[in-house]
């Protein structure tokens, strides 16, 4: 591998097998100011190392058929800003040895008989993303998950049970968290509010609305009042946690931002509780 085949393939890619230089890795790495990140891969010194460089260094020392699983297919996916953990899936971990933060995991062949490329790298279809996922979150992180790439269209209720398995981990959350929203009690919550607005008499509400930005953002509203330009989102209880209550402030900023509309909160627990006196309280905000 000349020199201009190095500095070719540091601005293509920013990684480097050295097992093509034709020397030993190391002597190789050294005299050419490159950082040694997987076993024969090498990154420049000049360039900041993370994660995303190990990612793609192994894609030049494990041998396939691999993929990248849980966060960092979710993150590759679009569904995550940032992965938390970097599992490498193979069919067989013996003699393999990747540096951290990559941890090799076992999975079965059935799990890499359908990989797909997402931003440069092999992973797993979002629905098995999610299933791995939840095995290493909270029942209540995994729901908030599911919710969110329910509602922006990421998958649907079908496509996540069907990539639920027994005995694989991450199932049972999962299955529960479809058990509560789109097992029906989410769901019908929603229902029983637009039926209770209507019925008292208010009009112009619809359901499901698609909100879209000039630079490609996307969001689903569950019901929007277009006379006043209000939105109603009815939330579950895992909206009570730090960090969801992050995204959905952040949510509704580009929503009022965006496209002039108000958004108001609704637990699901004070429909499941007290209809009418939600009702009458929602009146008064979309009417007064």
């Amino acid at each position: 591998m000349s020199e201009s085949a190095v500095e070719q393939a540091l601005a293509r890619q920013g990684v480097i097998d050295l097992s093509a230089v034709g020397e030993h890795p190391a002597r190789a790495a050294r005299r050419r100011g490159l950082v040694v990140v997987q076993r024969r891969v090498a990154v420049a010194e000049t360039q900041p190392i993370g994660w995303l460089q190990h990612a793609h260094a192994a894609a030049l020392v494990v041998p396939p058929p691999f993929a990248f699983l849980s966060d960092v297919a979710l993150w590759a996916h679009g569904c995550l800003l940032e992965p938390a953990t970097f599992e490498v899936g193979v069919v067989l971990t013996r003699g393999l040895s990747l540096r951290p933060p990559l941890l090799p995991r076992r999975v079965a062949p059935a799990t890499l008989s359908t990989i797909v490329v997402r931003r440069d790298l092999p992973v797993v279809p979002v629905e098995t993303a999610i299933v791995q996922s939840s095995a290493h979150v909270t029942d209540a992180r995994s729901l908030a998950l599911v919710e969110r790439l329910l509602r922006s269209r990421q998958t649907s209720p079908a496509r996540l049970r069907d990539a639920c398995r027994r005995g694989l981990a991450g199932s049972s959350r999962v299955r529960a968290a479809l058990l509560v929203l789109g097992g029906g009690d989410l769901e019908l919550q929603k229902r029983r509010l637009r039926r209770a607005l209507v019925a008292a008499g208010l009009t112009g509400l619809r359901s499901e609305v698609r909100l879209v930005s000039e630079a490609g953002g996307s969001c689903y509203l569950d019901l929007l009042h277009a006379p006043s330009r209000k939105a109603l989102e009815l939330d579950g209880g895992y909206h009570d946690l730090p960090e969801q209550r992050r995204v959905d402030r952040r949510r509704d900023r580009w929503v009022a931002r965006e496209h002039g509309i108000e958004v108001i909160r609704i637990a699901d627990e004070e429909v499941r509780r007290d209809l009418p006196a939600v009702v009458q309280e929602l009146l008064a905000l979309l009417l007064g």
